[in-house]
């Protein structure tokens, strides 16, 4: 491993979850929001333990960081969304977003908040490969 280089993986857990083999399957993020609607200290604890786990097993894995976790608020609009997100509740979205990175920092990971309202945020069509034109 290299000091002067960052390596990082899209490992988010539930569908976005790169690295599959020896390691962890964590649910979709909106199974840990179900469970915030449900009992909301319950659902905090979850959020912050997924981080945790998260963070430690891709450190394990020599990684400097995951972009995880998805804060988008769940609009129904997008599939690629869907459920990756917590909720469509923007302030379950924060304290459950805030829970997840305060799990990745104890583990010594970096958290990278996504996605970024973009203005074709809201089309139907929106994906990765689309997003650019």
């Amino acid at each position: 491993m290299r000091a002067d280089l960052l390596l990082a993986v899209d490992q988010e857990g539930g569908r976005v979850q790169r690295i599959k083999e020896g390691l962890t399957r964590l649910p979709a993020m909106a199974r840990i929001g179900e469970r915030y609607r449900d009992n909301p200290e319950d659902g905090l604890a979850l959020a912050k333990d997924a981080g945790w786990l998260l963070g430690m097993e891709m450190a394990a894995c020599g990684l400097d960081l995951s972009f995880a976790p998805v804060l988008d608020v769940e609009s129904g609009v997008s599939s690629v969304i869907g459920d990756r997100s917590f909720s469509s509740d923007p302030q379950h979205v924060a304290q459950l977003g805030s829970a997840f990175i305060q799990g990745l920092h104890d583990a010594g990971m970096a958290a990278v908040g996504k996605h970024f309202p973009w203005p074709w945020w809201g089309s139907r069509r929106l994906s990765h490969r689309t997003a650019g034109g």
